[in-house]
């Protein structure tokens, strides 16, 4: 996940025009589910309305 990191949030910044200020990553191994959890700088532009 640490080779991917800069890929994620470069591919996250063009998509929403906001940069990413945390990652968090985790594996359920009973589960095989992955997480990924991004915290971003702000709400992108296309949120903006629907969180008023």
């Amino acid at each position: 996940m640490e080779t991917a990191t800069p890929l994620i949030q470069l591919i996250v910044k063009k998509v929403t025009q906001v940069n990413v200020v945390s990652m968090m990553y985790d594996l359920g191994l009973a589960t095989d589910e992955e997480i990924i959890l991004l915290t971003l700088s702000n709400a992108p532009d296309c949120c903006e309305t629907a969180m008023s």
